[in-house]
């Protein structure tokens, strides 16, 4: 498994794969995704100073979803890490090698000194343990933040807020 930083030809296989539903029910993928977002995020990514990244995450040759870096605050070097992956890719332990993969590059390419992400705790509680895994912990500066609109597909669900410090990123 690789990164990319998003290319041109990244860009019919992203919007092939993002376009399912599934996908934005549960992270920043726009409904519908097509091409006009796809090509939003290169031209970001392509900025300088960037304040978003999007990698494509590639299996062989295979485009199998998307890590991003996101709200980079070069001065502080923190960044919000983000990643998603395509249906036929869950459940393949492929989640954990993306955001393993993220944020070893955040930390030692990129020299940031923290990462923020959130899950959606009830509907993708997978994405929560993935997070946890890397040593990722309770961001005590954040409340839970009640889901709504097209992310409240549970009762109650709420999205959680998480912190990892360089330190104690669990990289192995």
């Amino acid at each position: 498994m690789k990164l990319e930083l998003i290319q041109t030809k990244h860009i019919q296989a992203l919007v092939k794969i993002a376009s399912d539903t599934r996908i934005s029910d549960t992270s920043g993928v726009p409904e519908n995704c097509n091409e006009n977002d796809v090509t939003a995020w290169l031209e970001s990514s392509l900025a300088v100073p960037s304040a978003e990244m999007h990698f494509v995450l590639l299996e062989g040759e295979n485009v199998c979803g998307c890590c991003i870096l996101k709200k980079i605050d070069w001065v502080k070097r923190e960044a919000e890490l983000s990643y998603w992956l395509g249906i036929d890719y869950w459940g393949k332990g492929l989640g954990t090698q993306a955001a393993r993969l993220i944020a070893e590059n955040a930390f030692n390419l990129f020299g940031f000194k923290a990462l923020n992400s959130h899950y959606l705790k009830i509907a993708n509680a997978p994405s929560g343990k993935i997070l946890h895994k890397l040593g990722f912990v309770k961001d005590e500066t954040r409340a839970d933040l009640k889901a709504e609109g097209r992310f409240l597909m549970h009762e109650n669900d709420v999205w959680t807020f998480v912190t990892l410090e360089r330190e104690s990123f669990i990289d192995s």
